[in-house]
């Protein structure tokens, strides 16, 4: 399974290979693990600049699966659409709390605050931050998001 991206910037090309490894008898640390899939991705830059390189996954889904390439690629929507904003706009990875109880308390707040600004701020073109900025900045714009 081999597919290609044309970026303005460089080539893409990515490869997966999946092997069965229900045979092995790891079953005790992940029950019903049947697959390993890595994936090779080679990137050129305009200026002949090549690199290369291997991510593993194991996954409960049988290796001959067609699916398990768009597993791969929506995998990482989970941290383009959540992780990164909360680091990018909320600066989650600057917090030091200490305690455990608090850090999870205030990750639970910083995610609510996230999906409300998200499903009730409808702006075109307004960005995450630029939503929560519009919400501190003006009680009107904040009663109206949480409301």
């Amino acid at each position: 399974m081999t597919s290609y991206n044309v970026c303005y910037t460089k080539l893409l090309r990515r490869r997966y290979f999946t092997c069965n490894i229900s045979h092995l008898g790891i079953d005790e640390k992940w029950p019903g693990l049947k697959t390993a899939i890595a994936v090779e991705t080679i990137s050129s830059t305009p200026r002949s600049t090549i690199t290369a390189d291997w991510r593993y996954y194991i996954t409960s889904h049988s290796a001959k699966n067609s699916d398990l390439v768009n597993y791969v690629r929506n995998h990482w929507n989970i941290e383009n659409k959540l992780h990164w904003v909360l680091d990018v706009q909320m600066k989650e990875d600057d917090d030091l709390k200490a305690e455990r109880k608090s850090a999870q308390s205030f990750a639970t707040l910083r995610r609510i605050a996230l999906n409300i600004a998200r499903v009730k701020d409808q702006t075109p073109k307004r960005s995450v931050r630029r939503k929560m900025m519009c919400a501190a900045w003006n009680e009107d714009n904040l009663l109206k998001l949480l409301t």
